[in-house]
């Protein structure tokens, strides 16, 4: 199916960029309080975790804009067919980026030890244990 199509780099760039920032915005929605905590005043979402989230949505929003641009070139040549040609750049992607190779890219985005550790003080527990 893939052997049908020429990606251009960029592309694959950013459905790459699509997943990884999927996946970071996952975790960082896991460090945040329950939402049960925050709405009976107990937490708040820490500021560098609202930070970190804004920069993960913008830059998955970067990549969505970038898949999605119809007067890219490669769209404008598969204008019939391209439902069959995201599906086929997903599943490119996807076996590139294996369950390992994700999550090392997912680790490198951001300093998760240091943004485990603002979410714990927010909750008053100790981030070591």
């Amino acid at each position: 199916m893939t052997e049908e199509y020429n990606f251009p780099p960029a592309l694959v760039a950013a459905q790459r960029t699509f997943y990884i920032q999927q996946e970071v915005i996952k975790r960082l929605a896991a460090l945040e309080p329950r939402p049960t905590l925050i709405a009976a005043g107990k937490a708040t979402v820490p500021q560098e975790l609202r930070d970190a989230m804004s920069a993960a949505r913008a830059t998955q929003g970067a990549a969505v804009n970038a898949l999605y641009d119809t007067t890219d070139e490669f769209w404008e040549k598969v204008k019939t067919g391209r439902a069959q040609a995201k599906a086929a750049l997903e599943k490119l992607v996807k076996a590139q980026l294996d369950a390992a190779a994700l999550k090392q890219a997912v680790e490198d985005e951001m300093d998760w030890e240091s943004l485990g550790k603002v979410a714990s003080a927010e909750l008053g527990e100790d981030a070591s244990t």
